[in-house]
C-alpha cells in the first residue's frame, strides 16, 4: 500500500513539474492571455485613435487583445454591438440617440473624433453662391439626412434668412459628392476630406463650419458598448478606455501617427494625407456638444424625443 501511494505521489509531481514547465515555456496561454475585443468601425480617418493606440502599445498595456473589424458601413455598427460581434462601435451622435429612443441598452463611453474643419457645404468657387443667404432655392447634396450636419447648416441658413422648406436635399453616396457639385448635379454639397483637398481651389465653402450651432469642435461620432456587457465587466470597459483615451490624446498631438493609421487601412497617398485637415481627436466626452446637437436634431424633429446625458453615457 504504501509503494503504491509513493508511486501515485511522483506521478503526481511529475505531472506538476510538466505543467509548470508548459506555463514557463508559454506565458502567453490561455492562463494568461489578454481579454479579447472587437472594435466594430468604419476605417477612415475620423475612426483613426483605435489603430493609432494600438500601434502605440497601449491596448496591449492595458491586457486588451484588440481586434479592429470593418463594419462597412456605420449603419451596421448598433446591430452588432447589441448582437454581440462587437464589444464596442462606433457611431454618430444621432444614431447614438436614436438607438436610446428605442430602448436598446446601449452607452456612450468614448469620443471617436470631434469637427475640426474636416467636413464643410461647399460650392463651385466661379459660381453664383457667395454667402449663405444665396442658398434660396437652391439644391443641397448631403452624404446623409436627418443628421447634425443637416441641422447645422439649417440653424445656420435661417440666421441668414433662408426659408429650408425652399430648399432641396438630396442623398448622395459621400465619395460622389465633389463630382455631383463640379458637373452642376448639386448647387451645395457637403465635401470631407480628402475630398476638399482633391478640389483644391474649384470649390469654397458657403458653410466652413457646419456644427458651429453646437458649440466650439463639437463631437460627430462616439465610441457606444452594450449596457448589460458593461455592467457584467467593467473592468475591461475602464481598462479599454485607458487604452483607447491614450491613443486618442497620441493622435491629438501627433498628426504622423494618424497619417499612418490611414495608410494602414486605406489608399490615400501620404502627400495627400499630409495636406488634409484631420478630425479632431482626443479623450474630452464633449457632453455640452451632445447636448446641444441633440436639441437642434429634435427641434427640427430628426428626434422624436430628447435624450439626456445621464441616459446617453456610461458611468462606471
Amino acid at each position: 500500500m504504501n509503494k503504491l501511494w509513493l508511486a501515485l505521489m511522483k506521478g503526481r509531481a511529475f505531472a506538476l513539474g510538466v505543467a509548470f514547465a508548459l506555463l514557463a515555456a508559454f506565458p502567453n496561454s490561455d492562463a494568461n492571455a489578454d481579454d479579447h475585443v472587437v472594435f466594430g468601425t468604419v476605417p477612415i480617418a475620423g475612426t483613426a485613435a483605435a489603430w493609432v493606440g494600438n500601434e502605440a502599445g497601449y491596448f496591449k498595456e492595458a491586457g486588451i487583445e484588440l481586434e479592429i473589424a470593418d463594419a462597412v458601413q456605420f449603419a451596421n455598427i448598433v446591430a452588432d454591438v447589441m448582437a454581440g460581434t462587437y464589444q464596442f462601435g462606433t457611431v454618430s451622435v444621432g444614431t447614438a440617440a436614436q438607438a436610446i429612443i428605442e430602448g436598446l441598452p446601449i452607452k456612450i463611453v468614448a469620443n471617436t473624433y470631434h469637427s475640426a474643419g474636416e467636413q464643410k457645404l461647399m460650392v463651385l468657387s466661379n459660381g453664383p453662391i457667395k454667402t449663405i443667404a444665396d442658398l434660396k432655392g437652391k439644391h443641397i447634396g448631403l452624404g446623409g439626412l436627418n443628421n447634425n450636419f443637416q441641422a447645422g447648416i439649417i440653424s445656420q441658413m435661417k440666421e441668414a434668412g433662408v426659408d429650408p422648406s425652399t430648399v432641396t436635399f438630396t442623398l448622395i453616396s459621400p465619395p460622389d459628392l465633389p463630382a455631383s457639385l463640379r458637373n452642376g448635379v448639386v448647387d451645395a454639397a457637403q465635401v470631407n476630406e480628402p475630398g476638399i483637398v482633391g478640389a483644391g481651389t474649384d470649390f469654397t465653402p458657403v458653410i466652413a463650419e457646419p456644427f458651429k450651432p453646437f458649440g466650439e469642435r463639437p463631437c460627430n461620432n462616439y465610441v457606444i458598448v452594450r449596457a448589460d456587457w458593461a455592467e457584467q465587466n467593467p473592468e475591461i470597459v475602464k481598462r479599454f478606455l485607458t487604452a483607447y483615451n491614450k491613443g486618442a490624446e497620441l493622435a491629438a498631438s501627433d498628426k504622423e501617427a494618424v497619417i499612418r493609421a490611414v495608410m494602414s487601412f486605406s489608399e490615400i497617398p501620404k502627400e495627400t494625407l499630409e495636406k488634409m485637415t484631420m478630425p479632431g481627436f482626443g479623450s474630452d466626452l464633449r457632453q455640452d456638444s451632445f447636448q446641444a446637437t441633440i436639441q437642434g436634431m429634435y427641434d427640427l424633429g430628426f428626434l422624436k424625443r430628447l435624450v439626456t446625458v445621464e441616459e446617453a453615457f456610461w458611468s462606471p
